[in-house]
């Protein structure tokens, strides 16, 4: 018998097996008719994001519909981002029912490199739920994609912490700061001087208080046959408005200075004697912290002053004006120095 009717009936048995086996391919494991495709809603609806440092609704979102690769999710869905402590926290419901919390730790990264890790472990918690529908991935073993989040409970008890409300974004925590600087004088005394400040603030989420003190060195101006010697310190408050979300923390200031300027005559004869004036100014104050490492940065800022008028001069010993000058109304310090935030 030739080999011809045998491989003939062998490839009639292979187009018969091969649509058994896409019919229970096309059949779902439960038995049942497949399930229409669940609701879908925009991902700026389902995912809440309470302003914070690093941390915005207008920086996370698009960087998290970027790795999706779409701007909408199931409507069943509910996420919430925070900050929390030193820690941004991700938590994810489904119909209410939570499926975990994720902790990103702030280590000193910068806020594009966090809210990147970040992002991409939301993205990678949320396309998780589409593998759990199908049927791929068993419930509570979401991945845990990036190094610095934790893993996600496996199975959340009864006890969980209630649903994060639209108005916990009110809750953010008080920051507390303190700074150094040394800056440069320009303008105010008759020559250029250097100075150092001292610092503290306190920031409510874009809005913070800062008070400081300075003093500057003794500049020397040439005053009738001698000269004097002049110092200027003061104390200041500004109230600011900041952008704790963007990577450099911008602020602008609004505030005042008051204190006492000081003038010591030097080879009158006889011996001029010490003499000192108020001083006080409307200040604008601009910074920026740069080079964020953990808790501190170096901060860099100016401050534009407009004084009052102040007119400083030396007394002869008899009581006589030996010579009167005016100091500046208009002037700009420059400085840099470490911020501490805690």
């Amino acid at each position: 018998m030739s080999d011809g009717p045998k491989v003939l009936q062998k490839i009639g048995l292979v187009r018969p097996l091969a649509t058994a086996i896409g019919l229970l391919l096309s059949t779902p494991r439960s038995g049942r008719a497949a399930e229409p495709p669940p609701a879908s809603r925009k991902l700026a609806d389902a995912i809440t994001v309470a302003e914070g440092p690093c941390l915005s609704a207008r920086a996370l979102l698009p960087l998290i519909a970027n790795w999706l690769g779409r701007s909408e999710i199931d409507a069943r869905l509910q996420g919430a981002v925070r900050s929390e402590g030193n820690e941004i926290v991700f938590r994810l419901r489904r119909e209410g029912t939570v499926l975990g919390e994720r902790r990103f730790p702030l280590r000193g990264d910068s806020c594009p490199t966090l809210l990147a890790a970040v992002s991409l472990a939301i993205a990678v918690s949320i396309d998780a739920t589409r593998l759990e529908s199908l049927g791929l991935v068993s419930s509570g073993t979401l991945p845990a994609p990036a190094p610095a989040a934790n893993p996600m409970p496996s199975s959340p008890g009864p006890a969980e912490t209630p649903p994060l409300k639209s108005s916990e974004p009110s809750r953010a925590r008080v920051g507390i700061s303190a700074f150094a600087q040394g800056f440069v004088l320009f303008a105010i005394l008759p020559k250029t001087a250097v100075g150092a400040r001292l610092g503290a603030g306190a920031a409510f989420a874009w809005f913070e208080v800062q008070g400081s003190g300075f003093l500057t060195a003794t500049v020397t101006e040439p005053l009738a046959s001698g000269a004097a010697d002049m110092t200027l310190a003061a104390g200041q408050l500004d109230l600011c408005v900041a952008r704790p979300s963007m990577a450099a923390h911008p602020r602008a200031c609004a505030g005042a200075s008051y204190g006492r300027t000081s003038v010591r005559g030097q080879g009158f004869d006889p011996a001029a004697l010490d003499i000192s004036a108020r001083w006080a100014a409307l200040a604008l104050h601009l910074d920026a912290r740069l080079f964020a490492f953990s808790v501190w940065q170096i901060s860099l800022g100016a401050d534009v002053y407009f004084a009052l008028p102040t007119r400083l001069g030396v007394l002869s010993a008899d009581g006589r004006i030996v010579q009167e000058k005016d100091l500046g109304r208009l002037g700009v310090a420059l400085g840099a120095g470490p911020s501490f935030t805690f």
